[in-house]
């Protein structure tokens, strides 16, 4: 073994603290990744339509109407296309009967692959520990129920569950068409929606199948179609969600408009840490249409019975802000600081050393120097930071645009102070993410 190999096969202190982690959570909830058979569940969305749930990820209704819940945020990176794709392939449906919704919260729908990011090791990495840490930190992220969009994971993790609902689905409705034909279920076809006998010429719609379909046991053990039999998974599929987005029809947490709802404009502090020093009111309450204008720990709110005359009352409140420590924080400081860092003998930030750049720099026959910089570019959504809460004594609703529904229910029941239980969460598509709509809930806390 090389010294550079060997240098690379140690575990610094953070990785092994990551792997130690991933891995006891794999022991303590039995070793191995969690069953994609385990993720299909009986969580079925929501619907008044007569359609009936096959699983927790599928729905038919009686006119043949195919509902595939997706269980990732949508913010333009095509999740609602992609991932009925995968349940689509299987299930043998036409994608034009496909209809796709979001997916409530529910444990069935959380992320497994997310924390595979945050492991040290390659793609290619066998070995044991390795596997041992791939199969924990999936263990983990189910245990934790991280129904988190992120880390380009959507699909690595809907593959194998997504597939399995639609072939499950599927092997479901052969049945309940053999059973009614008293024919074999081996001896059936499936294309198009339709199961047929082609002995007897008979066939049924997944519409008149599905509700005899649900009152059978899903299979213990359903096969996967071979790759060259695919016709969605690798094919230039038509997005669901264009037409929606071109022709305006498409809702987003902020177009969401429930009875009687008020208005909240925020105003937050202009840097971190800051607070506020003195605002005047007088005024902004006196605005045509305000109902309240009050302090919260993160900035000056405003409510009114319609969003712009509260924006309006709260660009004329004047604020003075005590902007501490970091008001002090500029382009320039930061830039400055960035220089430091270049030449800074610190490895605050190393995981791994192998050789020394400095040496080899310093003796360098020729050297080319050159200095990049680049302007902050912020998290900014194009749609704004919005949520919709509605609160009575015994239940807590949240409508919001979130790349982590478990976390906005669980905000939403800590800042209401209810139960889980009583708490329900609503996603909607995204105006765009880039983390900033994750981890982060101050959007829910402060409706």
């Amino acid at each position: 073994m090389s010294a550079d190999t060997a240098s690379r096969s140690k575990l610094s202190r953070r990785a092994f603290l990551i792997v130690g982690a991933a891995a006891a959570g794999g022991l303590v909830v039995g070793c191995g990744a969690p069953s994609a058979r385990d993720r299909l569940g009986d969580a079925a969305p929501a619907g008044a339509d007569g359609a009936v749930a096959l699983n927790g990820w599928v729905r038919i209704s009686p006119d043949g109407r195919v509902h595939v819940a997706v269980p990732r945020a949508e913010m333009g990176q095509g999740v609602l296309t992609a991932l009925p794709m995968l349940l689509v392939e299987e299930l043998d449906a036409r994608w034009d009967d496909v209809q796709v919704e979001h997916a409530p919260v529910a444990q069935i729908y959380a992320n497994q692959a997310l924390l595979l990011n945050v492991l040290p090791f390659g793609l290619d990495d066998e070995g044991w520990v390795a596997r041992l840490a791939r199969a924990g930190a999936q263990r983990l992220g189910h245990a934790l129920h991280l129904q988190v969009t992120g880390g380009s994971s959507s699909v690595r993790d809907a593959w194998e569950p997504m597939r399995l609902a639609g072939a499950t689905a599927r092997a479901m409705l052969v049945s309940a068409a053999a059973a009614r034909w008293g024919v074999r279920p081996e001896a059936c076809t499936v294309a198009d929606g339709i199961v047929r006998h082609a002995a007897s010429g008979r066939q049924a719609g997944f519409g008149e199948l599905a509700a005899d379909a649900a009152r059978l046991a899903p299979p213990d053990d359903v096969p996967f179609k071979p790759p060259a039999q695919y016709r969605l998974i690798g094919r230039a599929t038509p997005r669901k969600d264009i037409p929606a987005k071109t022709n305006g029809q498409a809702r987003f947490g902020i177009d969401v408009r429930e009875p009687d709802m008020l208005y909240a404009a925020i105003v937050q502090p202009p840097v971190f840490g800051a607070q506020v020093a003195s605002f005047d009111a007088t005024e902004a309450a006196r605005a045509r249409g305000v109902h309240k204008v009050l302090q919260i720990p993160q900035g000056i709110v405003v409510v009114a019975d319609s969003w712009w005359r509260a924006k309006k009352a709260l660009d004329a409140l004047p604020i003075v802000w005590d902007e501490g420590a970091n008001g002090q924080v500029s382009s320039a400081t930061i830039a400055a600081r960035q220089k430091e860092g270049l030449t800074s003998t610190e490895n605050v930030f190393a995981d791994i050393n192998v050789g020394d750049t400095r040496k080899a720099i310093a003796g360098a026959a020729t050297r080319v120097e050159a200095v990049y910089r680049s302007s902050y570019v912020a998290h900014a959504c194009m749609e704004s930071m919005n949520c919709t809460v509605r609160l009575t004594a015994d239940k807590a609703e949240v409508w919001m645009p979130s790349q982590n529904a478990e976390a906005s229910l669980a905000a939403l029941s800590t800042a209401s102070g209810l139960p889980l239980e009583q708490c329900e969460a609503y996603n909607h598509t995204l105006g765009g993410g880039f983390g900033r709509r994750g981890g982060t809930q101050d959007y829910v806390r402060h409706a």
